[in-house]
């Protein structure tokens, strides 16, 4: 899907950033001598998710834990019917079940709304988080860090926390104000597709997720490509369940 920008230079064209999936082949059970065992499939933060019929994935952004276990990601990776996607499957990169749509954000007004979608993980599904997180707010040229199914770990710098975003989500142009926009800095790109749904965090303050990753740049030389995230304040704000802790 391609992606328009009104925050940066005329004509720019960006794209949400999700890939086609290629459906590996599907191991659930193991041999150890004379005995087999089943598999437990396991989830860590930045594994590829998708909509069990999207054929397309993008990055495990971070889970809610408690009562119920939860699986936070993009609204255009997770949920393909948009709102009508409430408890369609949610499959990983094995083609294997990891969980059903519980909550898609909607799309209200472009100063609040976000690309935000999340999983109810099934019983047989492993979650492996490392660290309790407390959401904040990027600093302007501050660092910042993801770990995407795509591209893997990459390292950034905000360039701004006020950009505004014009996205194609479900066959419908959507603005988002007051986004946070990242380039690389190290040469390589910070995100590609495949990366949707990344969590960004700030590089100097442990366990402090800043952003949701959800689009990128498609054109210009590949360091300076920029990468768009909703601010995670925000990603927080809209979800329906009260003192939610990211891990």
């Amino acid at each position: 899907m391609e992606v328009r920008t009104t925050g940066g230079e005329p004509g720019a064209v960006h794209r949400l950033l999700s890939q086609r999936l290629h459906v590996q082949p599907h191991v659930l059970r193991v041999e150890i001598g004379a005995t087999t065992q089943l598999l437990r499939t396991a989830v860590r933060v930045g594994d590829p998710i998708g909509h069990a019929q999207c054929n397309c994935f993008g990055s495990v952004g971070c889970f809610l834990l408690g009562g119920v276990r939860r699986i936070v990601s993009n609204r255009h990776v997770l949920a393909l019917r948009g709102e009508r996607s409430k408890g369609d499957a949610v499959i990983d990169a094995y083609g294997r079940l990891v969980g059903t749509v519980e909550f898609v954000a909607p799309f209200r007004h472009p100063a609040i709304d976000v690309d935000l979608a999340v999983a109810r993980a099934i019983d047989d599904v492993d979650l492996h988080a490392n660290a309790w997180m407390t959401p904040g707010a990027p600093a302007p040229r501050g660092h910042v860090w993801k770990r995407g199914a795509k591209t893997g770990t990459t390292h950034g710098i905000v360039v701004s926390t006020h950009y505004s975003v014009v996205v194609e989500i479900e066959g419908v142009l959507r603005k988002f104000l007051g986004q946070i926009a990242i380039e690389s800095t190290n040469g390589a790109p910070f995100s590609d597709a495949g990366d949707s749904g990344s969590l960004v965090c700030d590089s100097h303050r442990a366990a402090t997720p800043v952003g949701l990753l959800f689009a990128g740049d498609t054109t210009g030389p590949t360091a300076r490509r920029l990468t768009f995230a909703n601010p995670f304040e925000r990603v927080i704000a809209a979800l329906p369940w009260t003192r939610t802790t990211p891990q």
